[in-house]
């Protein structure tokens, strides 16, 4: 293991750490089988509230807070709960929520081992934690700099940003910055 994977770690756990962000999250589900499913998600948050408007004509808000709630398309409320942990833009932009550290309840564990895939960015290897399934590989794509995941795969399900803006890329005079051509 090398010293790489704990910065890579750290910036992943110091993830999230802005006032707003929105973009697009292409969510996959069941590769390869009779339930393959593929929507996008579009998401704002602003200071702890989120918006998701899903393309399949889902609506979510989050506020997190003390207590989180949770409305989808406007009447159904859900909570208290772990707040933005249940959204694909959630897991992304701050990896905490991701169900990939090992912890009870989840599934994905990282297994110690990183490959570049490119400028600053790194893929984490995830294993099964229970052994089951060791075809299913999962890994996670990290951007160094600001630990945000790029592409998440679990299993059968795999979540890529598409694009993202945050008050970071707007102080460099952007206003969108896209991640996928």
């Amino acid at each position: 293991m090398s010293a790489q994977i704990f910065v890579v770690i750290g910036h992943m756990l110091g993830a999230g750490r802005f006032s707003w962000a929105e973009g697009v999250v292409r969510v996959h589900h069941g590769s390869g089988t009779d339930l393959e499913d593929t929507y996008t998600e579009r998401f704002w948050c602003r200071n702890h509230r989120w918006r998701v408007d899903r393309s399949d004509g889902i609506s979510e808000s989050v506020h997190v807070g003390v207590e989180s709630r949770v409305r989808v398309n406007g009447t159904f409320e859900r909570g208290p709960g772990n707040g933005v942990g249940h959204l694909a833009a959630g897991k992304l932009l701050q990896p905490t929520n991701a169900l990939i550290w090992g912890r009870p309840g989840e599934d994905w564990r990282p297994t110690g081992e990183l490959d570049p895939v490119g400028d600053n960015k790194w893929r984490l290897w995830l294993e099964r934690i229970d052994g089951g399934y060791p075809e299913h590989t999962g890994y996670a794509d990290v951007e160094e700099i600001s630990g945000i995941i790029h592409e998440l795969h679990t299993g059968f399900t795999t979540l890529t940003l598409e694009s993202l803006a945050t008050e970071d890329t707007a102080r460099r005079g952007e206003t969108w910055l896209t991640l996928q051509p």
